[in-house]
């Protein structure tokens, strides 16, 4: 399972994604993981193209973790219309294979 914690908050955007469904759940799960990994590799180039207006940005992308932090003097809407759009994309991955992905955060912290 994967478990993706996000934030959306006004000048502090992050998303921390840990696991993996892969091999052992099936061509479903390699799916679920490719899914994820193209959703949140997209996030990471999107924010390092824009990291010269990023106050302070860090990401890592491992072998079943992906980290993606960034933080603005003030509130960017494309930076948190990117977080947005990817956690929508990765709600309806959720939606769709129950038990193999979770989202915790996101939502209700979405105040632009």
């Amino acid at each position: 399972m994967t478990i993706i914690q996000i934030e959306n908050d006004p000048g502090h955007y992050k998303l921390v994604a840990i696991g993996h469904a892969g091999r052992a759940e099936g061509e479903d799960g390699n799916l679920v993981c490719a899914a994820v990994s193209a959703l949140t590799q997209t996030l990471v180039q999107f924010c390092r193209d824009r990291s010269s207006r990023i106050a302070q940005y860090n990401d890592r992308i491992g072998d079943a973790d992906i980290y993606i932090r960034a933080c603005t003097i003030r509130p960017d809407p494309e930076i948190s219309g990117a977080f947005a759009l990817v956690e929508t994309g990765l709600r309806m991955v959720e939606k769709s294979n129950p038990g193999r992905i979770q989202i915790v955060g996101g939502e209700s912290m979405h105040t632009e």
